[in-house]
């Protein structure tokens, strides 16, 4: 619906409406100027996130934890930003969670939850980059998938989504499920079209498009059952531009997805934000610690040379 689709694509609104039906999530305000940014962190003293409220790939978002950090924030942030908006959260300490469901008939059902991995970002403060992430999540449990499907569902009948899909960014702090944002849609980074087949054994894809054509789905198992195990992680290299490339990896069972997005003589960025990843590898494994040292492996073996 129309409303589905303005209130997933414009973050202020989104929150607006999540608050007034006291979903859990972060405080928040809508940012206009500077001087409107400056005065928050005046008031009120806080570790916060600023983001356009309409970009998307982590483009413009960047952390503030003091006012000195105010006009740097505001110029870099307000750049992604069609609308010339701006939304500031409060940054949530937690365990960051995706999860993607198929709806159908106005409920959500799971189809994956996966931990995102952060382990950059005291690395590339104040920017917030993603670098991967494992699934099934570790904090996966049939009660916080119940809880997951609970708070989805909700939203859907909120934004009045009745079929297709939804994504939700999460956040697990203790017992507490903070809802970040939701996306109307499938989910990119080979989420949707390679993990939660190979890790569930479920197309979500395919149950998708013949919700589409008027057909009924085949809806994920409640809890959800996982085959096997699989870890994704970027690579991430420093600005420069690539002399040489090598320790490319071999084709096999337990890598199933290898990208690599430049070449010899690309000139390299500062990195801002995730979609600056040059590559991506994808495995899978019969453990989580297997499907991680597959990944890892082959982030180490892949040697750029830079001048």
């Amino acid at each position: 619906t129309e409303r589905a689709a303005t209130l997933s694509t414009n973050k202020l609104k989104m929150k607006d409406v999540l608050k007034k039906s006291n979903i859990l999530i972060p405080w928040y305000k809508g940012i206009n100027s500077l001087e409107e940014l400056k005065k928050v962190l005046n008031s009120r003293p806080s570790d916060y996130v600023l983001k356009p409220i309409d970009s998307r790939g982590s483009r413009g978002v960047i952390r503030i934890n003091n006012i000195l950090e105010c006009e740097n924030a505001f110029e870099y942030a307000i750049k992604y930003s069609d609308k010339g908006e701006l939304i500031l959260e409060e940054w949530i300490d937690g365990h960051q969670i995706s999860s993607e469901s198929i709806v159908f008939r106005r409920k959500a059902y799971l189809c994956g939850l996966a931990d995102r991995n952060y382990d950059r970002l005291d690395e590339l403060y104040p920017y917030v980059v993603e670098d991967g992430g494992q699934t099934p999540s570790k904090f996966a449990t049939e009660k916080l998938e119940l809880k997951v499907d609970k708070l989805m569902t909700e939203v859907c009948e909120l934004v009045n989504l009745e079929e297709g899909s939804i994504k939700g960014d999460l956040i697990l702090k203790g017992e507490d499920l903070y809802l970040i944002e939701f996306a109307a849609r499938l989910s990119g980074g080979a989420f949707a079209t390679h993990t939660i087949p190979l890790v569930y054994d479920y197309d979500i894809v395919k149950n998708v498009i013949q919700i589409a054509l008027g057909e009924l789905p085949d809806l994920p198992s409640k809890p959800l059952n996982v085959k096997r195990y699989q870890c994704n992680r970027f690579f991430f290299i420093p600005q420069g531009t690539i002399k040489k490339i090598s320790g490319k990896p071999k084709v096999s069972e337990d890598i199933v997805d290898f990208q690599l997005y430049v070449s010899e003589g690309d000139k390299i960025k500062k990195i801002t934000n995730h979609t600056m990843r040059v590559g991506t590898v994808l495995t899978i494994a019969s453990t989580p610690s297997k499907a991680l040292s597959r990944a890892s492996e082959t982030i180490q073996d892949l040697k750029f040379e830079m001048f």
